[in-house]
Order: structure tokens, then C-alpha cells, then sequence
């Protein structure tokens, strides 16, 4: 019989009816087989491994250690080529500095050098104050009456050599007079008690200024005159009659009146390079001038310089207005 519940509910039956003879199979066992069987069906069984997982595990535990090595060493790959990269940027901007380090040595080392010439300069000069800036001007003076005196005997007797090597004393004592006027004009510009040279400042970030294209009338104009560049006396001519025009009498380098201003004074200087029987006299300044800055000065004394006087000025890296200027002190001796 089953054990009654006492927490449960009572419910009515009806127990009128006559009793029934109810026969069971006896299904019960011993209790120490029940204990036994219990006790085996508790105990968990020891599940064997299968061929495919052991093979699995095997190959995992045999591959494991080879990827790890291909993964460390492709890491190792990348930081030698992170570490090659850093190199070479270190190395170019390493190059850059060194190479402004040099532009700036090299900056500095001129602007010492211009210092020192100058200072030489200043040194050399400073001597010429006093008496002795007489006694050099003094000599020059003498220097230069005496070349007059012989280029006057040798135009008297008709002695080419001789009046050459007494233009060419003329013009290099001239060449130190100037210079002696410049190195006193500086000196006395100069306040005493600030003599000393500063270094120049230069601007190692200044840029490049761009090239000046060429004037098209100049590269026509020199196309036309196969003379310029060729012939020494006719192209230094024409650099003094150009500086003549632009300087002096205010005409535009790029305008058709300056060219033709040009060509006639140079055909005038030398008549035989284009016409044998051209004249040689002497022109007026046209007073039609493009885009001028002075007026033409009236009463100016032209002084004409042969091919050969020019040649000679410049040889001597003499001014040709210099070399002008004592040419026409001489003609007056």
C-alpha cells in the first residue's frame, strides 16, 4: 500500500462494493543487489578516447611550437623593416642639417673674408691722412703734368709708341687719383670713433630672384650688329654710349629712338667699319626723348675716343669717362 499523505485533501469514496482478491508479481530483489546496482550505475564510466581526437591533439601539440616560431619571426621582420625606415629618415634629415650647417659655414666664412678685406682696406688707407694724402696727391700731380708734357713731344714728332705710353701713364695715374678721392671721401665720411667693420647679415633664407627675360629690341638689335660681342673697341663703345644716353640724357633703353640713337653714334665713332665715306662730324643729342628722367644739359663737350684709345682704357680697367676726362686735360696742354 502506498504511505497516506497527511497534508492531503480527504476526498469521499463511495466503499460500498464487495472486496477484490488482486495477485501481484513479487519483482522485489535482495537489498544487497539493489545496493550494488546502484552503487555501479552511480560510478561514471571512463570514456575512452577516440583514434581521431588522439591524432587531433597530437598534430596541435606537434604544429603549435612551428607557428609560434613563424609568428615571432614575421614580427621580427617587421620592426628590422620599422627599424630600417627610421634609419633612413634619420640619415636624410641627418643630410639636410649638415648640409645647412655647411651652407652656413660657408655664409659665415665669407662674410668673415669681406671683413677682413675691408679692414685691410681701411688699414692700408687709413695712412693717407694728414700730410700723407698731400704727398701722394702731390706725386700724382707731378706724375701726371710730366705724361702730359710727353704726350704733347710725342704728337709733336709724330711718335705713335711714345704717345701710347704716355696715354697709358695718364690714364693709370688717373685711375689712382680717383681712387685716392674715394678712399679719402670714405675716411672722412667715417666717424673716428666707430671705424670698426660689422659683419654683414646674410639672409640664408632669401629666395632666388627669378631671371630677367631678355629685352626682344636688344637680341634684334645685337642679331642685326654681328659687331657686338666681336669687335672689343665697338662693343665697349657702345656700353659707354648706352650709359651716356640712359644716364646722362634720360633716354628708355627700350625704345626704338634709343636704338637709333645708338647706331648713329657708333657709325659716327667708326665711320670706316660701315661707310668709308661718311663724315665724322659731330652730331646734337635729339631732343625727342621716350620716357626721359633729365633734359638734354646744353654746352656738352663730347670727347671722341679712337678704337685704339678704348682698347687701351679698357686693357687698363680705366673708366672710359676717366680716360676721356685726362685725354681732353692733355689736348689743352
Amino acid at each position: 500500500t502506498m504511505p497516506e499523505d497527511k497534508n492531503a485533501k480527504t476526498v469521499d469514496i463511495d466503499t460500498s462494493g464487495p472486496e477484490v482478491d488482486v495477485e501481484l508479481e513479487d519483482t522485489s530483489k535482495p537489498e544487497s543487489e539493489v545496493i550494488e546496482t546502484v552503487e555501479q550505475e552511480a560510478a561514471p564510466k571512463a570514456e575512452k578516447p577516440s583514434d581521431a581526437k588522439v591524432a587531433t591533439e597530437s598534430q596541435a601539440a606537434s604544429t603549435s611550437p612551428q607557428e609560434a616560431s613563424d609568428e615571432n619571426k614575421t614580427q621580427k621582420d617587421e620592426l628590422e623593416d620599422y627599424s630600417k625606415d627610421v634609419q633612413r629618415r634619420i640619415a636624410k634629415l641627418t643630410k639636410k642639417w649638415r648640409e645647412a650647417e655647411r651652407q652656413k659655414e660657408e655664409a659665415l666664412n665669407f662674410a668673415r673674408i669681406q671683413k677682413e678685406e675691408k679692414e685691410a682696406t681701411l688699414k692700408k688707407y687709413s695712412s693717407l691722412e694728414g700730410a700723407s694724402v698731400k704727398d701722394r696727391e702731390a706725386r700724382i700731380a707731378a706724375g701726371l703734368l710730366a705724361a702730359r708734357a710727353k704726350l704733347a713731344e710725342a704728337r709733336n714728332n709724330q711718335d705713335l709708341n711714345a704717345e701710347i705710353d704716355a696715354q697709358r701713364d695718364i690714364a693709370r695715374l688717373g685711375y689712382e687719383e680717383a681712387r685716392l678721392m674715394e678712399a679719402k671721401s670714405a675716411i672722412e665720411s667715417m666717424p673716428q670713433e666707430t671705424k670698426k667693420v660689422e659683419t654683414p647679415n646674410i639672409n640664408l633664407n632669401r629666395s632666388v630672384e627669378p631671371t630677367l627675360k631678355a629685352d626682344p629690341k636688344a637680341e634684334a638689335w645685337g642679331a642685326k650688329n654681328k659687331w657686338f660681342g666681336s669687335d672689343s673697341a665697338m662693343t665697349y663703345t657702345a656700353f659707354d654710349i648706352h650709359k651716356k644716353l640712359v644716364d646722362e640724357e634720360g633716354y628708355d633703353p627700350q625704345t626704338d629712338e634709343y636704338y637709333a640713337e645708338i647706331d648713329k653714334r657708333i657709325r659716327l665713332e667708326f665711320p670706316h667699319k660701315f661707310d668709308k665715306n661718311a663724315t665724322t662730324e659731330t652730331t646734337k643729342p635729339v631732343q625727342v626723348v621716350a620716357s626721359a628722367k633729365r633734359s638734354t644739359k646744353p654746352g656738352r663737350k663730347t670727347v671722341r675716343l679712337t678704337p685704339s684709345q678704348v682698347a687701351i682704357a679698357k686693357k687698363l680697367g680705366v673708366p672710359l669717362e676717366e680716360y676721356a676726362k685726362q685725354l681732353n686735360i692733355t689736348k689743352e696742354v
